[in-house]
């Protein structure tokens, strides 16, 4: 299994941040039984959690990988603002996006 990180790990975030993290980690979890994986069509992803915390403004970002066998590739990187909105997210739909951005 390639979780590489989990929410329980000693980083703090601002509450909205950790709802938006929250909210991603149970649509993956709804969706692939994992923290961090999900799926579009036969494709599968996974990001890693923001281990650097929240940025001087508030926001956090973190590394989106796409699974390709045994191995994985890195495809680009997520952005959350301070308020937990998603800025950004790499192959996460946009309705899954518009509705943990309400």
């Amino acid at each position: 299994m390639n979780t590489l990180y989990t929410m329980d790990e000693a980083t703090s975030y601002s509450p909205a941040v950790k709802e938006t993290l929250q909210r991603l980690e149970q649509f993956c979890q709804k969706e692939t039984g994992r923290p961090n994986y999900w799926q579009v069509g036969n494709r599968a992803f996974f990001f890693e959690w923001p281990t650097f915390g929240e940025t001087e403004d508030g926001s956090v970002e973190g590394v989106v990988y796409e699974k390709l066998g045994s191995t994985s590739t890195r495809i680009g990187t997520y952005m959350l603002d301070s308020e937990g909105q998603i800025l950004e997210f790499p192959f996460l739909p946009e309705d899954v996006i518009e509705g943990i951005n309400r």
